[in-house]
């Protein structure tokens, strides 16, 4: 295997680099701006930030029987909040708590909410993940879910 070491690469002729097989790096940063990086989306060629695209914290943990985290992503521990109440809370903090966080769970019946009158909002480390049943009340499910998409600290 032969190997180049370079700092940097230009294209003889136009902008771009191709290459011939799939390229492995374990780092990716945006040149003009280091946490900037476009990415041309499919159809009209119209590009779109891939962090903002990017989850920045994920959970699915369990509420009834036993409290239990299944798996997550920049989660640390979920907080037991109560009847239907978890709180990830956040390895890594979000820049404020204005961040777009979608939830679901498995019950039938059963709606998700984030902020309602039962409690709960968001905060830079963590945010509520709440399931509610029919009569508005919290009850717990077995598996609760949640993504959240928005600015890392």
């Amino acid at each position: 295997m032969s190997r180049v070491v370079v700092n940097e690469i230009e294209a003889k002729v136009g902008n771009d680099i191709t290459f011939n097989d799939s390229v492995k790096i374990d780092t990716i940063k945006g040149k003009t701006a280091a946490g900037s990086i476009d990415v041309v989306g499919e159809g009209n060629g119209t590009t779109t930030n891939l962090q903002q695209g990017l989850a920045k914290v994920w959970c699915n943990h369990q509420q009834d029987s036993s409290f239990t985290v299944h798996d997550s992503l920049n989660v640390s521990s979920v907080t037991d909040g109560g009847a239907g109440m978890g709180s990830p809370v956040y390895t890594n903090n979000m820049s404020d708590g204005k961040y777009a966080v979608a939830m679901c769970c498995n019950q039938v019946n059963y709606n998700t909410s984030a902020d309602t009158t039962l409690g709960g909002s968001n905060s830079s480390s963590t945010h509520t993940a709440q399931a509610i049943n029919t009569s508005n009340a919290g009850a717990d499910s077995s598996y609760m879910c949640s993504s959240v998409h928005g600015d890392l600290a």
